[in-house]
């Protein structure tokens, strides 16, 4: 089992250097950093991967995630094998459709072919990460008689999916998956994935798959129960509903929750949150409770978990049990 955290690009540099410090220090292997520019407040992520580069010494960076629509697939290519250089080949260019934060300051519409636009621009960032020359042109973006230096990079590409078109795109092209799913809806897509692969001629084992979830640890397990509201609040307005119903929760309470979160009023919200979607849409007890949950998810599939908000009522004591309590029940 992987573990990576996810560090949100709206805090200041010095923070967020100082929280990829403290994952590395706990033993956390992958820093993951999603790219919200230019929604207001949230730093460019190139400027923060070079931070991180600079202030971390094994933790791999990856981005979850770029999209084809504001960022040109060569422009992505050439800074990422630049800081691949800086950091030691410590990079992954993750990919998917971008969402509202991305897409909408600039009145880019939500989505324009998403299957299409990441495949070729997957496409095009392999080609240019393995030193070929490339010339393509689709409705998205153009590029011609383009090769890159420096010297060609074996950069892991990882695309982000939630429905089937997009899991059978990652299974066929992906070095990994990165989700954000529901308990329930795990071993389903992970199925496709599978299957996608093996028409490929390729092996579900060739793929990580990752899944980004609200995490809160602590050893009072009904304070870090307590802790992920929040972010169990926020995935049950944005996620699509197919997988709110296959989660099996109350669909009514989901409802409330959704139509109150986009009129702003988050407290009315959370007070809304129950056992039941914490259980699905978050990772949160006591350290041994954490245990449990992420095997449960790999005995579905799961290879790599991402750690995301608010990790625990005592978020620097939530990184520590996670690094000295629950990693080492996973080391082989």
């Amino acid at each position: 089992m992987k573990f990576g955290i996810v560090v949100f690009p709206s805090m200041s540099i010095n923070e967020i250097v100082e929280w990829g410090k403290i994952a590395e220090e706990n033993g956390f292997q992958y820093i993951w950093m999603p790219d919200e520019s230019p929604s207001p407040g949230y730093k460019d992520i190139f400027v923060l991967l070079t931070a991180l580069g600079f202030n971390t010494k094994k933790a791999i960076l990856g981005t979850s995630i770029f999209n084809p629509y504001t960022r040109h697939p060569a422009i992505v290519a050439n800074a990422l094998l630049s800081i691949a250089e800086l950091t030691n080949d410590r990079i992954i260019y993750g990919i998917g459709p971008g969402g509202i934060l991305t897409l909408g300051p600039l009145g880019i519409k939500m989505w324009e072919k998403p299957v299409k636009a990441v495949r070729d621009a997957v496409k095009v960032v392999r080609s240019l990460f393995k030193g070929e020359k490339v010339t393509f042109e689709n409705e998205f973006f153009k590029v011609v008689d383009l090769k890159l230096e420096p010297t060609p990079k074996n950069i892991p590409i990882y695309i982000a999916a939630r429905g089937n078109q997009m899991l059978t795109l990652a299974g066929k092209y992906g070095d990994g998956v990165l989700l954000t799913t529901p308990i329930n809806y795990l071993e389903p897509s992970v199925n496709v994935v599978k299957k996608a692969a093996e028409k490929v001629g390729r092996k579900l084992e060739d793929i990580d798959i990752a899944n980004w979830m609200p995490f809160g640890v602590d050893t009072n397990a009904d304070a870090a129960r307590e802790s992920v509201k929040g972010e169990v609040a926020l995935l049950v307005s944005f996620l699509p509903e197919y997988m709110i119903e296959s989660a099996k929760v109350d669909q009514e309470k989901a409802n409330k929750i959704k139509e109150l979160m986009r009129s702003g009023k988050r407290d009315d919200a959370i007070k809304l949150v129950d056992d039941a979607m914490i259980d699905q849409f978050a990772v949160a007890g006591t350290p041994n409770d954490v245990i449990e949950k992420i095997k449960y998810m790999e005995k579905h599939g799961l290879t790599h978990i991402m750690v995301g908000d608010p990790f625990g009522p005592d978020p620097k004591k939530a990184l520590a049990m996670i690094g000295n309590e629950v990693m080492p029940a996973f080391e082989k």
